[in-house]
């Protein structure tokens, strides 16, 4: 462009999703030593700087890190004196996986040890087909982060019957279990604080009795799956091959798909659950070739 015909519509600015890592730290005698622990990390996607921890009673200390949506593990070591070269840390390097659709991780490290993450990551709903029920859940990253997630009020709407969540400590989230499945698309909505929102981890959404859902669908499939193995018998050197099938009923309104497969080669001195390609649905193998 020469500048001829400046463009004089104003840009869209679109802000920086805020995302945080949320790290208790314990390490006990910091506080009657007078020591105030500092975070540093170089893989935010912020300028790496040193981060005082807040002391907040006992032998805990804690600290919130922003980090930017590309990162995906947040690298940091934890500084005790910072003023010499090289500094006195707990430890070496540290990290904690940070994924994409998170917004926020909570963990915990003790000194001496590694982090663990202290929070199941957020998700809306989990499909136990086993007991036939379905587990909905809802955490307000922003709320979780200023510390007023648990006087929240939240409610799930399921097919347009709200039922109260119920705030778990331990979890950080709201929870609400619903027994029975059914087969077809269930919608389901959240109302926090009095504002129906749909579920920020679900893609499938759709306008439900005049208002915005998300919905998941369930199918009662019936099957039978069977394995066999070409050589009912072979030695050290020779080639084998498992195949599994399915067979489904006829009746069934929706094909089954096989995510995942594997086979139980721990007696041959391999894994216990050796991967199949779900779509070729057959492995081949040499018994050297579990045992090495």
């Amino acid at each position: 462009m020469d500048g001829s015909d400046p463009v004089h519509d104003e840009p869209t600015i679109v802000p920086t999703e805020k995302r945080y890592l949320v790290l208790d730290y314990e390490n006990p005698g910091l506080k009657e030593k007078g020591i105030t622990p500092q975070f540093y990390t170089w893989s935010s996607g912020y300028a790496s700087v040193l981060t005082d921890f807040t002391y907040v009673g006992g032998d805990k200390w804690t600290v919130t890190i922003p980090a930017k949506p590309s990162c995906t593990k947040l690298d940091f070591c934890i500084a005790l004196d910072s003023t010499g070269d090289p500094w006195i840390k707990d430890g070496g390097d540290h990290s904690v996986t940070f994924p994409s659709d998170q917004k926020v991780i909570y963990a915990s490290m003790k000194a001496g040890s590694e982090p663990e993450i202290a929070m199941p990551y957020n998700t809306g709903y989990e499909v136990d087909a086993e007991n036939q029920q379905v587990s909905y859940y809802y955490r307000d990253d922003a709320a979780f982060v200023d510390g007023t997630l648990k006087d929240m009020t939240v409610s799930v709407d399921v097919d347009g019957t709200e039922y109260l969540m119920t705030y778990n400590d331990t979890t950080k989230r709201f929870e609400y279990v619903k027994s029975g499945l059914t087969d077809g698309k269930t919608h389901y909505r959240y109302k926090a604080n009095g504002t129906y929102v749909v579920d920020a981890f679900n893609s499938n959404s759709e306008e439900y009795k005049k208002a915005d859902y998300s919905y998941f669908e369930y199918y009662k499939l019936n099957a039978t799956v069977t394995a066999e193995v070409m050589n009912k018998s072979f030695n050290y050197n020779e080639n084998d091959v498992v195949k599994f099938k399915v067979e489904q009923a006829d009746t069934d309104t929706q094909k089954l798909e096989v995510a995942s497969a594997s086979i139980d080669v721990s007696s041959l001195g391999g894994s216990s659950a050796m991967p199949i390609e779900p779509n070729c649905r057959q492995l081949p193998f040499l018994q050297q070739q579990i045992q090495h």
